[in-house]
């Protein structure tokens, strides 16, 4: 008894079945002694009680009524969790066909009745240490087996360890089975102070501080003897004496049989922390610091159900979580996507043929296939989600039997992309709608894509393993392809514009970039070479390049292109010490071909005139169009200045020969202004405008002709630019004002009007009259500017008299360039329509005649629409001009006005008196009224009331007088009569 209560911590349990309870008495009181003994008196009592509290053996008798023994053997048996009790049945029966049917059931062993108590107890105790020591070698084989992984495992860490040991930061010590270093890394170095020399063939005892106990040293021993890797902290003494705390992890390796043949361990200074109190000391949690260290894969143990029980450090740097965090939870609610899921279990539930939803898709193909590989979308802790590769399979306990599953997971979301963009690489490749080229490093092509054929119109099959050299053009040089070799060389790029050939021999032009594509050591392995055919947009830059620099109607140069030429001329001009002139041209009379001809015969004449000028010019001069009939010529290397004239002779001779369009006959001719360089400037600019205002005095002398630029004209042109610039000042400063001038009917006395004459208030001059500054103005936009303001400030001051019951009809002076704008008759009605309570006939227009003789039929139509609006026209200054009589026809004026010139010496000169008695006879026969200016004397007034003249104005009547004066004299004459009145 003493040797089994030793073997045993507690009593072993043994259940009698016996329907006899004399037999169940003997029993109980034969080995209760020993064992804790339980009955029963049936064998379906005897399988109640054993799946409530299984037996560690059952006695079991034979005959019973009901379910006999042999029936109630058959069934602990069938049960999994009893059939490994041993039973021993118990029997009267003494045949051996009975003994071989309960053995054959599964029973261990057979005791007849009457029972021998003290051979029986003995046979129990034998069977029951037998059974403890089956159990305890099933216990070691387990153990040896998760042993035996666990060294695979840590065999597989020490390799990867050993890619990192010359690198890594961590101290890495190598010694031999006795702990002889062999081998230290340089971090070894760092934390200890101790060079390898120093160290190399002495024990780690030389590392001891003294502070590590000594039951630290006898468990890292005890682990390495067993073959155990062991990872602990422990205090030691650098060279310098400095103690310090390190985290080693030391580990055994061994050779093919097993056998160890070094140690390798891998320290980290952990001197900032303190060391943890204890060491690993279960497998489990050994287990877990294995898995922590494999950092490249996410390593997540689950149940059975999937709830997390390991999640190891790599799967912590993955996803985000701390472990602590996820343990206790289930897999798919925190870390996969729902849908995936999902869509995972309908796929599967397809194939399998039954429902698979939840963590049974993770596992539900572990039957057929041992393991599931599957790419899934991992859902991190801030929300982001990566690719991983993950792979499941089944953890058996000892017995067989599935008690976890470990998912074994490696971030793939970077092969990923870079597959993705390999595709999409191929992809563009394939239809890129650039040309792609590449070489080998020696520049032999081996491959194209469509896109090359497509644009050379080379097949693949033609190009592969032949040189690019195919392609040249010939247009480069040398240099060029030298310089191309040189980026590529330095840079590893170069990109510009090529001119290649296709296979037709068309040549094309081609935008491209070239890149080497090198190793890891930077050495080229191949070119890739892209490029895009760019001919039509070099033809479209050509035609735009041609638009931006030539006229489209003449094609010759324009503006900008002349500004280029004029300079590079000077450049030249300068290099080679000579002369050069520009020529500024403009067409006389060409607007008259315009509106007679209308503007197709006018642009064919411009065509027609600057060929033949530019075939008088001689090569490399340049003729170039500015405008719509001006043009300039840059005439170099001139020597002398005949060499100028004998030009400037053909150009107008080929101006002026008619030109012949249809059945009429052109013909125009050229004013011409000439500036030479360096005599006359400097630069373009002063040339362009010296040869300008050299052509406006062509004009001026008479026009078809040249003037060359002088000094004085220049001085005289900047003297009119100051003083219009003064002018255009006094305008925005109000310094002009209006004086009136009456007009009355000599015979009744009748005041009839007043005529408005323009003064300037000259700040430091005093009052102007009109012949001091309106002729600056004449043929210049800022004479519109003033006629404007004159028409403008006549109608407001008439709407101020027509206020205060004086209507007194007002003449204004209208000069030629604002009577002939287009939009002169609209302008005036807009200026009407301001002042609504002045009627239009009220207003006259004065308008000298000899401005009308640049163009009858224009003016014409311009004082038909005015009177259109009420507002009719005098003849100024009538009589003085050419062709009257034609005039008086053509231009619908209510009436004439007599010039002062003749009036002033009609008593005296019977030559005026003659014209003045004519022009009164004109406008009696054409219907117009009659008025006379300059009357200063009775005699004057009395000669032409007998002539038929009773209109008039004069100093003898009344100078002009500002608005405010007009009133009140308008008063007096009415009351004083005219003193020359008959």
């Amino acid at each position: 008894m003493e040797h089994q209560a030793g073997m045993n911590e507690r009593h072993s349990r043994i259940l009698a079945i016996d329907d006899t309870p004399a037999n169940l008495l003997t029993l109980g009181a034969a080995l209760s002694e020993e064992f804790d003994v339980q009955i029963a008196t049936s064998g379906a009592q005897g399988l109640a009680l054993a799946a409530e509290m299984p037996p560690d053996l059952i006695l079991l008798d034979v005959m019973m009524p009901g379910m006999d023994g042999f029936e109630t053997c058959r069934r602990l048996k069938a049960d999994t969790r009893l059939k490994d009790i041993p039973v021993i049945f118990v029997t009267a029966l003494n045949d051996i066909e009975s003994e071989i049917q309960g053995l054959g059931l599964g029973a261990v062993d057979y005791i007849t009745k009457p029972i021998q108590v003290s051979i029986a107890r003995q046979r129990i105790r034998n069977l029951l240490e037998r059974e403890q020591l089956r159990r305890q070698l099933m216990a070691q084989r387990d153990q040896l087996a998760l042993e035996v992984a666990e060294h695979a495992r840590t065999q597989v860490m020490l390799r990867k360890l050993t890619v990192a040991i010359e690198q890594g930061p961590a101290a890495v010590v190598i010694t031999d089975p006795d702990g002889t270093i062999q081998y230290v890394n340089p971090g070894f170095t760092a934390m200890t102070g101790y060079d390898a020399t120093e160290v190399i063939g002495e024990n780690p005892r030389i590392l001891q501080s003294g502070e590590t106990s000594q039951n630290t040293y006898q468990n890292l021993w005890q682990h390495l003897e067993a073959g155990q890797a062991w990872q602990g902290e422990l205090i030691n003494k650098r060279k310098n004496g400095e103690h310090y705390w390190e985290e080693s992890l030391i580990a055994p390796v061994t050779d093919a049989s097993g056998a160890i043949t070094h140690y390798v361990a891998v320290k980290s200074d952990v001197t900032k922390r303190k060391a943890a109190e204890e060491t690993i000391k279960d497998a489990n949690r050994q287990y877990q610091d294995l898995l922590s260290a494999a950092s490249e894969f996410s390593i997540i143990l689950t149940d059975k159900n999937g709830v997390i029980r390991i999640f190891n450090r790599g799967a912590e740097r993955m996803l985000g979580y701390r472990a602590d965090e996820l343990i206790g939870k289930a897999v798919p609610a925190v870390l996969h996507v729902a849908a995936e899921v999902q869509q995972r279990g309908e796929a599967l539930s397809a194939e399998l043929g039954r429902p698979v939803a939840g963590f049974d898709v993770f596992i539900a193909k572990l039957d057929t296939e041992g393991q599931d590989r599957h790419e899934w979308t991992y859902v991190r802790k801030d929300g982001s989600h990566l690719t991983v590769a993950l792979v499941v399979t089944e953890v058996y306990s000892a017995t067989g039997e599935i008690v976890s599953y470990l998912g074994i997971a490696q971030d793939v979301t970077e092969r990923k992309t870079a597959d993705k963009k390999l595709q999409l690489a191929a992809s563009v490749f394939t239809h890129a709608r650039e040309g792609i080229m590449i070489t080998d490093a020696e520049g032999t092509i081996i491959e194209v894509n469509d896109t090359f054929t497509r644009i050379t119109g080379y097949q693949k099959e033609e190009v592969i393993g032949r040189n690019p050299r195919i392609l040249k053009s010939g247009r480069h040089t040398p240099q060029d392809y030298a310089a191309m070799w040189k980026s590529l060389c330095e840079k590893k790029h170069w990109y510009g514009e090529v001119w290649n050939r296709r296979k037709n021999g068309e040549i094309f032009a081609e935008m491209q970039t070239i890149s080497a594509v090198c190793d890891a050591t930077g050495k080229t392995q191949h070119f890739v070479a892209l490029f895009s055919d760019i001919t039509p947009m070099k033809e479209h830059e050509q035609r735009l390049e041609h638009i931006a620099h030539y006229d489209a109607l003449t094609h010759l140069p324009n503006r900008v292109l002349l500004a280029d030429r004029l300079q590079r001329a000077l450049l030249q001009s300068q290099r080679r010490n000579n002369s050069l002139a520009v020529v500024f041209l403009d067409l006389d009379s060409f607007k008259e071909v315009n509106d007679t001809h209308g503007h197709g015969v006018g642009d064919e004449l411009l065509i027609t005139v600057s060929q033949r000028m530019k075939s008088a010019l001689r090569e490399g001069d340049t003729l170039a169009r500015i405008g719509g009939d001006e043009f300039v010529a840059v005439l170099v290397d001139l020597e002398q200045a005949e060499d100028c004239q004998r030009i400037l002779e053909r150009m107008l001779i080929a101006v002026s020969d008619p030109v012949i369009s249809g059945e009429t006959s052109l013909q125009v001719s050229a004013s011409m202004g000439v500036t030479l360089y360096p005599q006359d400037g400097s630069d373009t600019d002063v040339l362009m405008r010296h040869a300008d205002q050299a052509m406006y005095a062509a004009k001026q002398a008479g026009k078809n002709r040249y003037h060359l630029f002088d000094v004085a004209q220049d001085n005289a042109i900047k003297i009119q630019h100051d003083s219009l610039e003064r002018i255009r000042l006094a305008l925005s400063r109000h310094e002009f004002l209006l004086y009136y001038q009456p007009k009355v009917n000599m015979k009744s006395g009748e005041v009839i009007g007043a005529e408005a004459l323009i003064r300037w208030q000259h700040p430091e001059r005093g009052l102007l009259n009109p012949a001091e500054f309106l002729p600056i103005t004449e043929d210049h936009p800022i004479s519109i500017e003033i006629g404007e303001w004159v028409i403008g400030t006549a109608l407001a001051q008439m709407s101020s008299w027509h206020a205060r019951g004086l209507a007194v009809p007002v003449s204004v002076n209208i000069g030629a360039r604002q009577l002939q704008q287009d939009c002169f008759a609209t302008r005036l009605s807009q200026l009407l329509a301001e002042h609504p309570n002045v009627q239009p006939w009220s207003l006259q227009l004065e308008v000298l005649e000899t401005s009308c003789l640049e163009d009858l039929g224009k003016v014409g139509a311009v004082m038909k629409a005015c009177q259109a609006v009420g507002v009719d026209f005098t003849l100024d200054d009538f009589g003085t001009g050419y062709s009257s009589l034609s005039h008086l026809k053509h231009l619908p004026a209510a009436t004439l006005k007599i010039d002062q010139s003749f009036v002033r010496d009609m008593l005296d000169d019977p030559n005026d008196l003659a014209i003045i008695n004519g022009v009164i006879g004109l406008a009696r026969a054409f219907g117009r009224s009659v008025i006379a200016e300059g009357v200063e004397t009775a005699a004057h007034a009395t000669l032409l009331i007998s002539m038929g003249c009773e209109d008039a104005q004069g100093y003898g009547i009344a100078r002009p007088m500002p608005a405010t004066d007009l009133p009140a004299w308008i008063s007096g004459w009415r009351h004083l009569g005219y003193v020359g009145k008959t």
